[in-house]
C-alpha cells in the first residue's frame, strides 16, 4: 500500500510542479458591505427602483464567491492547479472581475456593457452589477495597504509569479478590505460607482432622476466609519435597507450581539456531503482529511482533531490547536487578526483565543457538516466534481515521507480559503500547521 501511495505522489507531484504559465495573484478588496450594501444604495440615490437596485448589487456581489463560475481560489490558479490551461483561464478570469488595473482597465466592462446595452438595458443589471466589480476593485487594490497581498509560498510549493517577500498578516490581513481603514479611498469609489451609475441607459425609456452627488457624500460619513457590522447594519437601516443578510461573514466584528442574520443571494449548488470525492486522491488521504474535518468542524472542541488534550503538544502543537479553535468562531471579524497572525502566538494572544472561545457557543454551527463548506471544483484537465475540499500533494519531507495540502473555504470566513498541511510519519498522517490566504 505504501509503495502504490508513494508512486501515485510521484505522479502527481509532477503534473502539479509545472507553474510556469505567468499567473497573476488576486489581492485584497471590499468585502459585501461595498459590493451589494453600497452598491444597491447608491443605485437608489442613481434613480434606479428597489427591484432594479437589487438585481445590480446582486450581481456585483456575486462577483465574490456567489456563483460557481466566480468560485476561483488563488492557491489553486496561482500555485496548486494540475492543469495548466484551466489555471490560466481561472487567473485570467479573476484578474477580469477583480484586478483589471487602474484606469481604463478598470472600466472596460463597463464601456463594453454600456455601448452595447441599449434596448436590452433592463435585462443586464445583473451584468452591470459585475462590472461595477473591478471598478469598485481597482481602488482596493492601490496603495500601501493593499501591497503585498497574495498567495504565499505554501510549504515549499512554489507559486507562479512567486508571492512578495512580505505578505500581510494580522491586523494588517483584511485592513484594506475594511472602509474605516481607508475612507478616502472608500469615498472615492463610491463617487466612481454612482458616476457610472448615473450613466447606465434608461430602462423602457424611463427617466430616472439621480440625487446630486454632494447631498450622497454627505450621507457616507457613519457607511465609511463603521467599525462592526453592527454599525454598518445600523447605518443601513436609518437609510432605508431593512433587510441586511448580507453583511454576513464580512471581516468585521459583530458588535455587542452575535451576527444571525444571513444572505440568500448566492447562487451555489448545496454539497450532498462532507466527504471528499475528488478524482486521484489517495484513499488513506481521503479518509485521514474526511476524519479531520468531521472532527474540527463537529461539535467538540475544535482542537480535539489534533488528538490531543487541552495543554498537550509542543508549542508548535499548542499554536496550532488555538488556530483551529480561531478559525472555528462565528465572529470571524473578532479573530482576523489573531487567526492571521505570521508568527507563533505569544503568551498573550493564546489566553485572548482562550477568552474568545471560553464559550462554546462562540463556535459556528452547521446543521449538516457539508453546510460548514463553500463547494469547490479543483482545476483540472477533465470535469472535476463538487468538493468540500480540495487535496494537493506538497514536495516530500527530507527523508521521503509524503505531505499533502487541503484546501477549503468556510461559510463564516468567506474572504479566505484555508489551508491545512499534513504529513505523515511513521504511518501516521496528522495536519501539522493551518494557514488562511485572502482570496478575493
Amino acid at each position: 500500500m505504501t509503495r502504490t501511495l508513494d508512486r501515485h505522489l510521484r505522479a502527481w507531484m509532477g503534473a502539479a510542479l509545472m507553474l510556469a504559465s505567468g499567473l497573476p495573484l488576486t489581492a485584497t478588496a471590499w468585502e459585501a458591505d461595498v459590493h451589494f450594501g453600497l452598491t444597491r444604495w447608491l443605485a437608489v440615490q442613481a434613480g434606479f427602483s428597489a427591484p432594479q437596485a437589487d438585481a445590480i448589487a446582486t450581481g456585483n456581489q456575486r462577483v465574490d464567491f456567489g456563483a460557481m463560475e466566480t468560485m476561483l481560489l488563488v492557491t489553486e490558479y496561482a500555485c496548486t492547479g494540475a492543469d495548466a490551461e484551466g489555471r490560466a483561464e481561472a487567473a485570467h478570469a479573476a484578474r477580469r472581475l477583480h484586478a483589471p488595473g487602474a484606469g481604463e482597465a478598470s472600466t472596460e466592462a463597463l464601456r463594453t456593457l454600456l455601448r452595447d446595452a441599449g434596448p436590452k438595458a433592463g435585462l443586464l443589471l445583473l451584468k452591470f452589477g459585475e462590472a461595477l466589480h473591478p471598478l469598485q476593485d481597482a481602488s482596493a487594490h492601490e496603495g500601501a495597504d493593499a501591497a503585498g497581498i497574495g498567495a504565499p509560498a505554501i510549504a515549499g510549493l512554489p507559486c507562479d509569479p512567486p508571492p512578495p517577500a512580505a505578505a500581510s498578516g494580522g491586523e494588517q490581513a483584511h485592513r484594506a478590505d475594511l472602509t474605516a481603514a481607508r475612507p478616502a479611498a472608500a469615498l472615492a469609489m463610491a463617487r466612481a460607482s454612482f458616476e457610472w451609475l448615473q450613466r447606465y441607459p434608461p430602462i423602457a425609456d424611463a427617466p430616472r432622476v439621480a440625487a446630486d452627488w454632494p447631498r450622497v457624500e454627505a450621507q457616507l460619513g457613519g457607511f465609511v466609519t463603521a467599525s462592526t457590522k453592527a454599525a454598518k447594519a445600523a447605518w443601513f437601516r436609518e437609510h432605508g435597507m431593512e433587510d441586511t443578510g448580507f453583511l454576513e461573514g464580512i471581516s468585521l466584528p459583530d458588535g455587542a450581539q452575535p451576527w444571525t442574520a444571513t444572505w440568500s443571494g448566492r447562487r451555489l449548488p448545496r454539497l450532498q456531503e462532507a466527504a471528499s470525492t475528488q478524482h486521484g486522491v489517495p484513499e488513506e488521504v481521503h479518509r485521514f482529511f474526511d476524519d479531520f474535518f468531521a472532527a474540527w468542524l463537529g461539535d467538540g472542541d475544535p482542537a480535539a482533531a489534533l488528538g490531543l488534550a487541552k495543554g498537550e503538544g509542543t508549542p508548535a502543537q499548542r499554536d496550532l490547536a488555538a488556530r483551529l479553535r480561531l478559525w472555528r468562531l462565528h465572529d470571524h471579524g473578532a479573530a482576523a487578526a489573531l487567526a492571521h497572525a505570521p508568527s507563533a502566538l505569544t503568551r498573550a494572544q493564546l489566553q485572548r483565543v482562550d477568552a474568545l472561545a471560553r464559550d462554546r457557543s462562540a463556535y459556528a454551527r452547521y446543521p449538516r457538516l457539508a453546510d460548514a463548506f463553500f463547494p469547490l471544483m479543483a482545476i483540472e484537465s477533465y470535469a472535476p466534481p463538487l468538493l468540500p475540499y480540495i487535496v494537493r500533494p506538497l514536495p516530500a519531507l527530507a527523508d521521503g515521507e509524503p505531505r499533502m495540502l487541503a484546501i477549503a473555504k468556510l461559510r463564516h470566513a468567506p474572504y479566505d480559503e484555508l489551508l491545512l498541511v499534513a504529513q505523515r510519519r511513521a504511518g501516521r498522517w496528522s495536519v501539522v500547521s493551518l494557514q488562511g490566504v485572502r482570496d478575493h
